[in-house]
């Protein structure tokens, strides 16, 4: 029996709860059925095309999402094209949208066209006196040529008023289309590639809509939602797809083009709650995703000892402090030390304080020292710094301030008793 997966889920959390390490995991359970770590096969079907991953933020806009006019400058000249989105590549690449020749750099990959190629230079004859092979003519003056089958890797050319063959190569059509090389033979090159893709576009469709597609949104809550999706927002809902009960298809502003979501695309955001509360978050976007809360973990954790300091009790009562001084939201995350092991030393776990902890806890509680010792259990880190009376001093007379002044003790973060006064 097969499992299920929701089409449209949002993993949210604090900071360094591995949003963006499930993200893989998810996908790659999607597409393969279960669940993997495999990061070169996560790449892999990034460079295939069937798993996408963008990142909003304020500047994302409908244009770069879905479509939009496209300026393009050659010799001074401007010219203007409607240019399609992400989300509207990877959704034509799940349904097995037929393409235009300009359009197949973007949305077919090298492997793509390559199995294309194969399955159509199997149809063609092979090259002798007495027979006939596939017709083809040039786009100018409409010449007829012929194409018969030379090896796996090349094409025999033969035009219709000569005994002369010429030969075209898989890797010189790939060059063309996704290199920028100038064709060789204008007359021929153009036209097999449309051919081909002409031919073999009913395998090629059957062979993508059948496969699980996956649309991955980094900080998915730190782009202005209702401007990115604008009247998708309502095609993304199960019920909405292509091929549901309540289908819907839209006419899209730009290419007047009718538009809808395929049913085996699958869409997965991350959000970062520190950034954002999930409160504020657009109605309409919480309406249509299942969110998955993804909270610090410490079982991991608490198997790391590092000169008898225990990381996961450590963790926890730094995040209890946190919580009660500010929220849950804010907490710290466990992959912040999940890169120490059991020989890691202490200047591995000091490197982690001073260079990511810390700031980020100075971030949070914008530089209110005072709070910073609270949650670390006063353990040494942040002392008081003495005031320089010379510095108050006007006119003989001392300046009175009860401001008090901190400083960072980097020496503190040496002493393993430092960490474990933090919980004890």
């Amino acid at each position: 029996m097969n499992k299920t997966y929701q089409l449209n889920q949002i993993l949210y959390g604090p900071p360094g709860t591995g949003k963006t390490y499930s993200v893989v995991r998810k996908a790659l359970e999607i597409i393969e059925g279960n669940a993997s770590d495999d990061r070169s096969k996560f790449k892999e079907y990034v460079e295939k095309g069937q798993i996408k991953f963008i990142t909003f933020h304020q500047s994302y806009g409908y244009e770069e999402f879905v479509e939009g006019i496209k300026a393009k400058t050659k010799n001074d000249n401007v010219s203007y094209r409607i240019k399609d989105g992400a989300f509207k590549r990877i959704c034509k690449r799940a349904n097995g949208d037929k393409m235009p020749l300009k359009e197949v750099k973007e949305e077919l990959t090298e492997d793509d066209f390559k199995k294309l190629y194969e399955n159509y230079v199997d149809k063609l004859p092979l090259f002798s006196n007495n027979t006939y092979g596939k017709i083809l003519e040039t786009p100018t003056d409409k010449q007829p040529f012929y194409l018969y089958k030379n090896n796996q890797s090349s094409i025999s050319i033969k035009p219709q008023n000569s005994n002369d063959p010429k030969t075209i190569s898989c890797d010189k059509l790939i060059k063309d289309i996704f290199h920028n090389d100038s064709y060789g033979m204008p007359s021929y090159e153009p036209v097999i590639i449309q051919d081909i893709l002409s031919q073999e576009y009913e395998s090629y469709k059957t062979n993508h809509i059948n496969k699980n597609y996956i649309l991955i949104i980094d900080e998915i809550n730190r782009g202005n939602i209702s401007k990115i999706f604008g009247e998708l927002i309502t095609l993304i809902e199960p019920s909405k797809r292509l091929g549901a009960d309540d289908e819907i298809m839209v006419e899209l502003p730009y290419s007047k083009e009718k538009f809808g979501v395929p049913s085996n695309l699958y869409i997965i955001g991350t959000m970062n709650t520190a950034d954002r509360s999930i409160a504020l978050m657009d109605t309409a976007l919480r309406r249509r995703f299942e969110f998955v809360e993804m909270m610090p973990e410490y079982d991991n954790l608490n198997r790391i000892n590092i000169e008898n300091i225990n990381i996961g009790k450590m963790l926890k009562m730094i995040n209890e402090r946190i919580e009660y001084l500010y929220d849950r939201d804010h907490t710290i995350g466990h992959a912040y030390f999940m890169s120490l092991k059991d020989s890691a030393d202490i200047s591995e776990l000091a490197s982690i304080f001073k260079n990511k902890i810390l700031p980020l806890l100075q971030e949070y509680f914008y530089d209110d020292w005072e709070k910073i010792r609270l949650v670390l259990g006063d353990n040494g880190f942040i002392k008081e710094k003495g005031k320089d009376r010379k510095l108050l001093v006007m006119d003989g007379k001392e300046y009175e301030t009860d401001k008090i002044f901190y400083e960072i003790k980097f020496e503190a973060f040496k002493e393993p008793e430092n960490y474990i006064k933090i919980y004890e």
